[in-house]
């Protein structure tokens, strides 16, 4: 929609969209998205480890860990293979297994309770789905949980991954509030309307500021508690929402640099602005070298489809057949916007 406002004021002659009205539209626009976004977010879960953010639910995962986590929780069984597999044949089966094949001379916790009734099978198979779960979603987390710390040796600390998931699970629910004010931004950066995404900028981080202060004091806290520092965990909670803002200005650089290639111009200024947006980036970014990071992939999936699109022929045939877009007048969009909630047709009345 915004998009289409854009590419509508190209066509006006008496008036201009100035940075001011477009500000001012989008905001309008956004809150309607908005609305809708929030209550359909609402009904879905982000990840497995929301769940631990229920006070009762991490007491109980934690005194489980705590008191059969060091039979339980070693790297070498906690494979994604494994996992997977346990998760799909059911926990049940798994620790019936478990009490068929395992060494007697090495008595697990978990079994003897089981079988001595001090612990139900549904409770233990509860808290052994949030946990497997937990570390299924987020696996890259526990890889370099496992390759960084100390902690990891000991299954009954396993409890410390999860304090950080749940952490990272309450910061991506916030940032998935905020998604089409993301999806707006990247669009005005797209059309090229630059003072009107740095005005936007300004706002999204002046309104997600405190929100973003909170999930980092929470991180502090666990960092210190805990003597850990996952950098994964550790750099996401510190784009403070607005880091992905910086992302979506790389991204609609990308064409403009990749053209002024193709053309021969050594001296692009969009090569350099996207060059000085990667360092400015870099310098605030530790990673932790174990996978790409999402923004580089970005980047290069952008490359690869311009690229693609340039080179080959056939590619997205079906957008060649297009439609001659509509445009509207500023009057008609804000009337358009006065009349969004209203229904587009009046229910007729009955004849008597």
């Amino acid at each position: 929609s915004l998009s289409a406002i854009i590419r509508s004021s190209h066509e006006w002659e008496s008036e201009q969209l100035d940075d001011e009205q477009l500000i001012e539209i989008a905001e309008k626009l956004v809150n309607k998205y908005r609305e809708q976004w929030l209550k359909h977010s609402r009904t879905m879960r982000l990840s497995s480890a929301e769940a631990l953010n229920q006070d009762f639910v991490w007491q109980e995962v934690r005194q489980f860990i705590e008191l059969y986590g060091a039979d339980l929780f070693h790297a070498q069984y906690l494979t994604l293979g494994n996992l997977r597999t346990i998760l799909h044949n059911g926990i049940e089966q798994y620790l019936n297994y478990l009490a068929e094949y395992h060494n007697p001379a090495e008595p697990m916790a978990l079994l003897t309770d089981l079988e001595e009734g001090n612990i139900e099978m549904e409770e233990a198979v509860t808290n052994l789905k949030v946990i497997f779960e937990s570390v299924i979603d987020k696996f890259d987390r526990f890889v370099e949980y496992n390759s960084t710390t100390t902690q990891s040796d000991y299954g009954e600390m396993f409890y410390c991954l999860l304090d950080f998931l749940r952490i990272e699970a309450a910061y991506e629910r916030d940032d998935w509030k905020m998604v089409p004010l993301l999806i707006a931004h990247k669009v005005l950066a797209q059309q090229d309307r630059n003072e009107s995404a740095l005005i936007w900028e300004a706002v999204f981080e002046a309104t997600s500021e405190e929100m973003a202060k909170k999930h980092l004091k929470k991180l502090k806290q666990t960092e210190s508690e805990y003597k850990i520092n996952l950098p994964l965990i550790s750099d996401h909670l510190n784009e403070r929402f607005v880091k992905p803002l910086a992302v979506n200005r790389m991204l609609a650089l990308v064409p403009r640099a990749m053209n002024d290639a193709r053309d021969g111009n050594e001296e692009s200024a969009a090569f350099s602005i996207l060059q000085e947006e990667i360092e400015r980036y870099l310098a605030s970014t530790i990673g932790s070298g174990i996978d790409v990071p999402d923004w580089m992939r970005n980047l290069e999936d952008e490359i690869d489809r311009l690229d693609e699109k340039v080179t080959n022929e056939q590619y997205d045939i079906e957008t060649q057949i297009k439609l001659s877009p509509v445009p509207m007048s500023l009057d008609e969009i804000k009337k358009q916007l006065k009349l969004w909630n209203q229904p587009l047709s009046r229910p007729k009345k009955k004849k008597k």
